[in-house]
């Protein structure tokens, strides 16, 4: 039987925190970030050229990448998970995105960005529109093109649907 953290069970927002202080709900949120340790090795974060696609197949579809831009996050990659339940988002801006949507998503992200570390908040309701009984953990994970600078954030997105007492 899954065995749910206290904010789970209380359907209250929880974080954004430091991935050491979360209890994972999905068991691709500790794969993710464990790949990401791997991938990191003695360096503040990994390389965006280690993270290859055919390493991360289990997650692929629940994760997004976002260009790490001066004051805004641009979507280079919108798994298709995350399509079905926000609609495609490739190419686009957080800050031109649903305010409920943005608003969640830069929480997260400058967390991450700001911390220089993963980053994981848990929703209680989905931010989509037409899919408020999903609850929501996200998971950002920092990423660098030349070794020194935060450029990219992988952040995975799993949906679960309500679970009724």
């Amino acid at each position: 039987m899954l065995s749910l953290p206290q904010y789970a069970l209380d359907e209250r927002v929880f974080g954004p925190v430091s991935s050491d202080e979360a209890q994972f709900i999905s068991p691709l949120l500790g794969e993710a970030l464990t790949h990401w340790e791997e991938l990191k090795g003695d360096r503040p974060y990994p390389l965006r050229s280690d993270f290859l696609p055919e390493n991360a197949i289990r997650f692929w579809s629940s994760l997004a990448l976002y260009d790490v831009l001066d004051d805004d996050y641009h979507i280079r990659f919108f798994g298709s998970k995350l399509v079905d339940v926000y609609g495609e988002l490739t190419g686009r801006k957080i800050s031109e995105l649903d305010p409920a949507v943005r608003d969640r998503n830069r929480l997260i992200f400058d967390a991450c960005r700001d911390s220089q570390a993963p980053a994981y908040a848990y929703w209680p309701m989905s931010a989509a529109r037409d899919k408020p009984f999903l609850d929501v953990e996200g998971l950002c994970l920092p990423f660098t093109k030349d070794g020194t600078s935060l450029d990219l954030i992988a952040g995975l997105n799993v949906s679960s649907s309500r679970r009724l007492r």
